[in-house]
């Protein structure tokens, strides 16, 4: 006989919404949830309230141009980079911002 295993508190949901929406609520409903990948409506609404917003999930011919997007940042991050250091001799508060706007542009990468 196998474990049971136990799960974590913060997973347990126990506490259950109806609602009820109308015509027109529900083509939009259904218009926000085709727009978000198709996800389930739980999910999408889950991940409304838990982050504020829904990220779609990409499909193939989406994959491509994220890709390339975020080729694109890559290089863009090394070349700030380089600029930072040639400048840094001459105008450290140049380099300064210069190194604010990698950090921008990481963050933009990890949330890819």
């Amino acid at each position: 006989m196998q474990k049971r295993r136990r799960r974590p508190e913060a997973l347990i949901r126990e506490i259950q919404y109806t609602i009820w929406v109308n015509h027109e609520e529900n083509k939009k409903f259904q218009e926000l949830l085709t727009l978000a990948g198709n996800m389930r409506p739980k999910d999408y609404l889950r991940q409304m309230i838990t982050q504020g917003f829904v990220q779609a999930s990409p499909n193939k011919s989406n994959k491509v141009d994220v890709e390339k997007f975020y080729e694109l940042l890559v290089e863009y991050k090394t070349n700030f980079n380089r600029l930072s250091n040639l400048i840094r001799t001459n105008d450290m508060a140049l380099a300064i911002e210069i190194k604010n706007l990698v950090k921008s542009i990481q963050k933009v990468m990890d949330r890819i």
